[in-house]
């Protein structure tokens, strides 16, 4: 059940419904906090998309702490050897560059750069996950000071694709 309302979140979320999105993944969270721990993965993965969800309302503080909570449970879980906890660092990484605090979000960049090699332990890496890596370069966040110009030109910043990572991850969760 509470993977039928991430799914039918994850479509509001999808079609710009954010207000119905956001109730569903609150469905499927309750559900997981009653039949999991506090510090389970799927938790993780619930407050993750909560917090996409007020991210796309511009609620840049609340999607911060639902980031965090998914961070910390990840952390815990898989250490620093998984895409997931890369994903929730990356999610954190989009909330500081929204509100212009440029360092916090090239610093959180970085920390996901040197995470995603780490991330390919055979154990933790999903074919779909593998074929997204080496899809489409990608750049570092829109607004690149010029102090950040050699790191574009790093060929493992150019060959981390989060957006098409990301949307991989929302595919994968919508089939779990």
């Amino acid at each position: 059940m509470a993977n039928m309302y991430n799914n039918v979140g994850a479509v509001y979320n999808m079609q710009g419904d954010s207000k119905n999105a956001l109730l569903q993944h609150q469905k499927s969270l309750e559900i997981k906090l009653r039949v999991f721990s506090r510090k389970h993965p799927l938790v993780a993965k619930s407050y993750y998309n909560i917090g996409r969800v007020y991210e796309a309302q511009g609620k840049g503080e609340e999607a911060l702490d639902q980031f965090k909570k998914s961070h910390e449970i990840n952390i815990r879980v898989y250490k620093q050897n998984h895409p997931d906890a890369a994903n929730s660092k990356y999610g954190m990484r989009r909330v500081y560059e929204e509100r212009n605090e440029m360092d916090m979000a090239r610093e959180l960049f970085l920390e996901c750069q040197r995470m995603t090699p780490r991330c390919m332990d055979p154990a933790t890496v999903t074919r779909s996950w593998l074929q997204t890596l080496h899809s489409e370069p990608v750049g570092v966040p829109k607004r690149v000071s010029e102090s950040d110009e050699r790191d574009i030109h790093d060929p493992l910043v150019r060959r981390i694709p989060f957006a098409t990572l990301l949307s991989s991850f929302i595919a994968i969760l919508m089939n779990i």
